[in-house]
């Protein structure tokens, strides 16, 4: 296991992108799964208050994604990145909140277009 004493902070986000270009990889994957599931815990309140929920639109399927899929991906991510296996399939682990967040956008904006406000 190499020794993480000498990397910068991981206190933010954009940690996790500086030690990916630092090429600390791993480290990278565990910081931004760490982050998935601190998102996922703040949002425990809100599901046990209104539900997990289970429309099949599309903005129900990224809730979805969110409320149940995304936390056990960012376990696998960390375990798989803790034993330095498959680091290309954890790396898509943490990749994927981030694409449901810019598919969301896109398609707002792309609504936005044809409908307007």
């Amino acid at each position: 296991m190499p020794d993480f004493s000498s990397i910068p902070s991981w206190r933010s986000p954009g940690s996790g992108l500086v030690l990916a270009a630092r090429h600390y990889l791993r480290a990278a994957i565990i910081v931004l799964a760490a982050y998935i599931l601190v998102a996922w815990l703040a949002d425990l309140p809100t599901m046990a208050r209104f539900g997990i929920e289970w429309d099949w639109s599309t903005l129900g399927l990224s809730l979805l994604a969110q409320q149940v899929i995304f936390a056990p991906l960012a376990v696998t991510a960390i375990v798989l990145a803790s034993l330095d296996r498959l680091l290309w399939l954890c790396a898509i682990f943490v990749a994927l909140p981030s694409a449901n967040l810019l598919l969301g956008m896109i398609l707002f904006t792309i609504g936005i277009m044809i409908y307007g406000f």
